[in-house]
């Protein structure tokens, strides 16, 4: 992926009716040929470095092996910014990625730091530590997963992004239950997970993806839990998402107390002891979906978690991320297991038409 290739342009032309005679040329800026997708991240890191980096008047086609860091954080400030269009990195995110790319936490002044020098190997060969991706593989695809997808919920302030888990869960942990805010995954690449705080206790969904932001958006996965109420630090949801969530709701159903009461599962027994729906149905805004005349209900996919929920370490070794544990279908109440295609196996075809498959009567093999 470090071999580049260039185009050369060649033309001759006369003017003056044939009398002077022109040879011109030139040669392109570097391209890279790739074969496969996953070729892609690095095809890029060798292009932004060779544009950012080489000198005017050099060989074909040196560049330096090392740059400082101020030279490398406008050329990502100016790389994400052009990819979202718009969207900016601040001072702070600039120094997380100082501290992502020399692998360590940087107590310096900005002028020390951005006198600090990164290596070509540092910025797309060496993976980061305890990760089978390098640095510009990490920031590619959160600048990819951005641009497609969360570029309005950045360019609005809604994503902190870059931050570390640790950090995010010391801030959340001095805030009200139902707080949470966006970050983007460290071992995820392009995922964004969202950190909340609930009972003293802060959890962290397993990173949300291309692939699933593609099925549903972040803002709808947002207005789907009700356990997500405040962005960080006190903003309700509602305040900030209602104009990027994909069905428009009344202003006034989004704001009404009722529907608060509704959103919010701890909420159970209007005092004192009358259940809250017997109470406040009839001032629900949302309506709950009914069948058409032929039966059918419309499928609607949201973002569900169980309402007791407990967090786990991911099965993936190199996640540090928590996921949290379905309860949709346990492992003793699978709907095709292991003794269902027994009975299958063991059935003569014309047996077919007296299987129970909603187990109302036994089966004899």
């Amino acid at each position: 992926m470090d071999e580049k290739l260039t185009l050369f342009f060649h033309s001759k032309f006369k003017v003056g009716g044939g009398e002077l005679d022109f040879q011109v040329w030139t040669l392109s800026l570097p391209v890279v040929v790739i074969v496969h997708g996953n070729q892609e991240p690095h095809g890029w890191a060798t292009v932004t470095w060779d544009n950012a980096f080489s000198q005017l008047e050099r060989l074909p086609f040196a560049v330096p092996d090392k740059v400082t860091w101020g030279q490398l954080s406008e050329t990502l400030y100016y790389k994400f910014k052009s990819q979202t269009n718009g969207g900016e990195l601040s001072q702070d995110n600039l120094r997380f990625l100082a501290e992502k790319i020399f692998r360590c936490n940087l107590p310096l002044s900005t002028a020390e730091l951005n006198a600090m020098t990164v290596s070509w190997t540092q910025f797309c060969k060496d993976a980061l530590p305890e990760r089978s991706f390098t640095f510009w593989e990490w920031f590619y695809m959160v600048v990819k997963v951005t641009r497609d997808y969360l570029k309005e919920l950045w360019r609005e302030g809604l994503i902190m992004g870059f931050i570390q888990k640790k950090q995010a869960e010391d801030m959340l942990s001095k805030c009200q239950s139902g707080t949470f805010l966006l970050r983007f995954s460290d071992s995820e690449l392009g995922g964004i997970t969202i950190a909340w705080i609930a009972e003293n206790e802060v959890y962290s969904l397993q990173p949300f993806t291309s692939r699933d932001l593609t099925l549903r958006s972040l803002a709808d996965r947002v207005l789907d839990l009700p356990q997500l109420q405040y962005l960080y630090p006190n903003s309700h949801k509602n305040d900030k998402f209602a104009s990027f969530y994909t069905k428009q709701v009344d202003c006034g159903a989004i704001y009404s107390l009722a529907d608060r009461v509704l959103d919010l599962p701890q909420l159970q027994y209007l005092y004192p002891n009358s259940h809250k729906n017997d109470k406040f149905a009839s001032f629900y805004t949302k309506q709950e979906k009914k069948p058409q005349s032929n039966g059918y209900v419309e499928a609607v996919l949201v973002t569900k978690l169980p309402d007791q929920f407990n967090s786990q370490t991911s099965p993936d070794s190199h996640r540090n991320t928590p996921s949290v544990q379905s309860s949709y279908v346990s492992n003793h109440d699978t709907l095709m297991d292991e003794t269902f295609f027994e009975h299958l196996r063991a059935l003569n075809p014309e047996q077919f038409d007296e299987l129970d498959f909603y187990g109302t009567n036994s089966m004899e093999g």
